[in-house]
């Protein structure tokens, strides 16, 4: 077991590589329709509150700019604060929309928080629609919305997603717990000593020894520690 000098012990390569977890289970066709119903609801609330946003604030702002110039009692606001104003909210709905995407992802591989973050979502917008309380063309669509919101609220629920969901969760754990199981041991080796204190340390290939090196020099120093070096 000899001593290794400076120049020539190399450090071992840290890390290890292991397989992408992949689900095994069949995704149901539950959890597909819910999937791209997401993926509709996303887009048609970027049209739904954008279009209501522009065309509400559009009117109202018309309508308070002719009271202000026919009272003249202040100063218009600005054209430009309007519009970004406008511009903020609208990148605000775009924003929520791309989270109702990654949550869609989500729930696709059996995320069961996802879901659960889905339906209040999804609720916390119908109860919105509702409030507006909308009428004419608009109250037709936020019906639609609605609509699609509980259907997808209800297809999470549905007992074949709740079987996937739970067999995902599963596999999940089994496939850490496997891989934590199946991490090899560093092989004994002069490895760049933990505690600092030397160079290096002989570890055998099941625990540090007391066997410390430094510059091709060998020495004793015992070290009370457990954990092993990293995996080459």
């Amino acid at each position: 077991m000899p001593v290794p000098s400076s120049a020539e012990a190399t450090v071992l390569p840290q890390g290890s590589s292991h397989e992408r977890f992949r689900i095994t289970e069949r995704l149901p066709l539950t959890l597909h329709v819910v999937f791209w119903a997401l993926i509709a609801a996303a887009a048609a609330n970027i049209v739904f509150n954008g279009v209501g946003l522009i065309g509400f604030n559009a009117a109202s702002y018309v309508a308070r700019t002719h009271e202000i110039e026919a009272l003249n009692h202040e100063t218009r606001l600005p054209d430009s604060k309007v519009l970004s104003g406008f511009v903020v909210v609208l990148i605000l709905i775009v924003l929520l929309a791309a989270a109702e995407v990654v949550l869609a992802f989500l729930v696709r591989r059996g995320r069961n928080g996802a879901r659960i973050v889905v339906t209040v979502f999804l609720g916390l917008g119908v109860v919105q629609r509702v409030a507006q309380q909308p009428t004419g063309p608009a109250f037709v669509f936020a019906f639609f919305l609605s609509a699609l919101a509980l259907a997808i609220v209800w297809l999470l629920w549905m007992p074949s997603s709740n079987r996937y969901i739970r067999a995902a969760g599963a596999a999940r754990k089994r496939y850490r717990s496997e891989r934590l199981a199946a991490e090899p041991l560093h092989p004994a080796a002069w490895v760049p000593d933990p505690s600092g204190r030397h160079q290096y340390r002989y570890w055998d290939g099941a625990e540090w020894t007391h066997h410390v090196g430094d510059d091709g020099v060998g020495a004793v120093d015992p070290l009370h520690s457990e954990a092993p070096p990293s995996t080459p």
